[in-house]
């Protein structure tokens, strides 16, 4: 929302999931798909 709230304030965000992040205390991180070992 952050990045998009200058563009239009009346949005609606859906469907949002992480599938890939790093840094941080937990470090690198990055979800398994369907099928994926």
């Amino acid at each position: 929302y952050d990045m998009c709230k200058s563009a239009e304030k009346n949005i609606t965000i859906e469907k949002i999931r992480l599938d890939y992040k790093t840094g941080g205390k937990s470090g690198t991180w990055k979800r398994k798909f369907l099928g994926e070992q």
